[in-house]
């Protein structure tokens, strides 16, 4: 499995200077960004998945196992175990859910990484954060979360200014759009989720319109998205 963004992940949850802070949009009421975005285009939901990172002065290898171990995942599901002097990594597969879990040491510390993702018809997003949440036992983690869904609609276009009236309609500030090859990326400040600050300005949320063979689909991630697309 692709580790892209690790080093982001690094300096914009160690060092802290990025984040800063977040509000709550007053116009999106009880649904976040996500279900708001997904009712409006008819999205059907593909996969969702969260990358963290955090410090850790005990064992890696230790941490690693006892992360699986509460996430119930046996070593028979262990599809590649990386370790040398300075990295310890377990690839796992189980049912829906896939990943990593990794510790890089440093002079007196780890940083413990995960990346996962889960095949799933049901955003179940915020339930597999709170998972997380308490498993690693840190209320004040904090999450990449993505989304990907096939929508409906062949003129991306179109689709892409209706999200952008959306997120305006919700108070959404910053919001800026670059054309891909296949269709279109935009990042936007909700106010909902943790930002990183972006050429002077924060974004906290970004999705990408994109057109594949098998038809339509929007990937949306907070701050920004970390897979590839």
């Amino acid at each position: 499995m692709k580790r892209k963004g690790l080093l982001i992940l690094v300096i914009v949850f160690l060092s802290g200077t990025l984040f800063l802070f977040a509000g709550n949009s007053k116009t999106v009421k009880n649904e976040d960004v996500f279900n708001c975005i997904l009712k409006d285009t008819n999205g059907k939901v593909v996969e969702y998945g969260l990358t963290t990172n955090f410090y850790s002065k005990e064992d890696g290898n230790k941490v690693c196992k006892e992360i699986l171990k509460k996430l119930k995942v046996s070593q028979d599901h262990y599809r590649n175990t990386i370790k040398n002097g300075k990295i310890y990594c377990i690839e796992f597969k189980d049912n829906n859910l896939e990943g990593y879990v990794q510790s890089t040491k440093y002079d007196n510390y780890n940083v413990v990484t995960i990346n996962v993702k889960e095949k799933n018809k049901i955003n179940e997003l915020n339930r597999l954060e709170e998972q997380f949440t308490e498993i690693i036992n840190n209320k004040d983690i904090k999450f990449f979360k993505y989304v990907k869904a096939q929508i409906d609609g062949e003129d991306l276009q179109k689709t892409n200014k209706k999200i952008i009236a959306l997120l305006k309609n919700a108070r959404g500030e910053n919001i800026e759009t670059i054309k891909l090859d296949k269709g279109y990326s935009t990042t936007a400040y909700t106010k909902k989720y943790n930002p990183i600050n972006v050429n002077g300005k924060p974004i906290d949320f970004n999705y990408a319109l994109c057109r594949y063979h098998s038809g339509n689909y929007i990937i949306m991630g907070t701050p920004e998205i970390l897979i590839s697309y």
